[in-house]
């Protein structure tokens, strides 16, 4: 089988080195070779590759700055005379390194077919580590229901209400005695809005497929196992009662939350299964503590407990002490290795509830947490007004073009579906007066790669002046895409503040390029 390479070299003559070496070989690799890391995003965008060959420096950037947009293609490094930072590479996600000095025919194949089997074997552990967290999302459906029904519901009640006074107003209702509620309702409703964002967002973390490139966020065990208790606290009321131990902030630590939920919801889920079979009313408790710099979050039950000799046993892959049917046998084994990715350890011991106790112990890395939350901090509120922008809302959905017209007012926005917005800019002449082009990425006829596409080929001056806003649900091309094209990536539900901003940055940007 021929295997697609695409080499990723700036410097001739180790670029003809390095196509020398694979001519001498057998001729089962097909070499497609580029010279910069913008060449080799558009490639990757368009085509599929086995494996990609890059030199680490590169005119426009890194060579591993690849490896997200690669996707499943494994990345082997190109390096000149030195191994220092091979390291850096295999742990920013390369598989394998070579020296060109030392390159040869032979250590390239075999470095390549390496590179590609190790590829697919961690992408076969990602899919059954996303196997069992799906199942454990199918145990949680109820209490995901129940903690977003809650906040549907009053807010569809209190739209309810507002339209049907809206529709009173020409009747002589006293509009003026309402007006404390009317606020008191839309308070209510956007909180209740934000709730479900973040049960979302959690969701959209803690099932998706893949996150080796998920970034790392300052966040703490308390908000972990807020959300996690959130989740199971339905399935937990019909066992026994919860006791939960923390305070806002407690526990920091410097990771992916997502990986954490999924951790301590699994742990929580198998208190649950024990508690049920302990002797009279269930008891679950969960305590986050500080000791010194490390963070901790233990989870106790008051079930039949476990011998000592299985309580490491129980963290081999597949093994479990559940009835057949019961559990994948992987929930323990996925969530130590999140853990000890994490920089952590999880073990379990003994509970003076009787049954068993897991405690995840984590690093808090107080430096690292206290500069990403230096670089993460909310844009300071504008206290001058706003420079009017021209903009155009690409989205197949009419309420919510309108509700982003009404949203970014003053400003000018013009809204409409993929195919009209695209003629428009052919036929109307804005396509060289627009501050910005915010586009969703599902839609159905054309989507958001083929408007990005259209428009950097027929405007190119809207190209840095781009924002894709979308649900999060991408399919694997759509996000090879977006990964490669280094557009922003705007979550919905997104605030104007956050827009605007993104908008007025890129539009700064683009109008200081000569």
């Amino acid at each position: 089988m021929t295997l697609r390479i695409l080499l990723v070299e700036d410097d001739e003559v180790d670029r003809e080195a390095v196509l020398r070496a694979i001519r001498e070989g057998d001729g089962d690799l097909e070499v497609t070779a580029v010279d910069t890391l913008r060449g080799a995003r558009l490639h990757l965008a368009s085509h599929a590759v086995d494996c990609v060959l890059a030199d680490l420096a590169l005119p426009d950037g890194e060579g591993l700055e690849l490896v997200a947009a690669a996707g499943e293609a494994p990345v082997v490094v190109l390096t000149g005379g030195s191994e220092t930072r091979a390291p850096e590479a295999l742990g920013r996600g390369a598989q394998d390194y070579l020296i060109k000095e030392q390159l040869d025919a032979y250590w390239l194949r075999r470095s390549v077919h390496y590179a590609i089997e190790r590829k697919r074997l961690s992408t076969l552990t990602r899919q059954t580590e996303h196997k069992d967290r799906l199942a454990s999302l199918g145990h949680l459906a109820a209490s995901i229901a129940h903690e977003i029904n809650n906040p549907i519901a009053f807010v569809s009640a209190n739209v309810a209400t507002l339209a049907r006074w809206a529709r009173e107003q020409g009747q002589g209702a006293p509009r003026a005695e309402r007006s404390s509620e009317t606020l008191q309702m839309l308070e209510d409703s956007a909180a209740g809005l934000e709730r479900v964002a973040a049960i979302v967002a959690q969701m959209r973390s803690f099932g998706r497929q893949s996150d080796d490139h998920e970034p790392e966020v300052p966040s703490t065990l308390a908000d972990v196992a807020d959300w996690s208790v959130a989740l199971t606290r339905t399935r937990i009321a019909h066992v026994g009662e919860l006791e939960l131990e923390t305070a806002p902030g407690a526990g920091p630590f410097w990771g992916r939350p997502g990986r954490m939920a999924q951790v301590l919801t699994n742990l929580l889920v198998n208190a649950v299964q024990a508690a049920e079979e302990g002797q009279g009313r269930a008891r679950i408790r969960v305590r986050v503590v500080q000791d010194g710099l490390r963070s901790i979050v233990e989870v106790h039950d008051s079930g039949p407990g476990l011998p000592p000799e299985l309580r490491e046993r129980v963290f081999a892959p597949f093994f479990t002490t559940k009835p057949p049917g019961v559990g994948t046998g992987l929930g323990l084994a996925v969530s130590r290795g999140i853990v000890e990715a994490h920089g952590g350890a999880l073990t379990l011991r003994e509970s003076p509830l009787g049954g068993v106790c897991a405690v995840v112990d984590l690093p808090m890395r107080s430096a690292a947490s206290a500069e990403a939350r230096s670089s993460l901090r909310a844009p300071e509120a504008r206290t001058h007004a706003e420079p009017a922008m021209t903009l155009l809302v690409i989205d197949d959905e009419p309420a919510l073009r309108r509700a982003f017209v009404r949203m970014l007012r003053p400003h000018v926005v013009h809204a409409m579906d993929a195919a009209p917005a695209l003629e428009w800019l052919r036929t109307s002449g804005m396509a060289d007066r627009l501050d910005g082009v915010v586009c969703d990425v599902m839609m159905p006829a054309l989507n958001g790669k083929n408007v990005h596409q259209t428009i950097l080929h027929e405007h190119p001056r809207l190209a840095g002046r781009f924002v894709f806003c979308s649900g999060g649900t991408f399919q694997p091309d759509l996000a090879r895409y977006l990964a490669a094209s280094e557009v922003p990536v705007l979550l919905k539900p997104v605030s104007r503040e956050t827009l605007l901003t993104t908008l007025a940055r890129l539009s700064t940007a683009a109008d200081a390029i000569p």
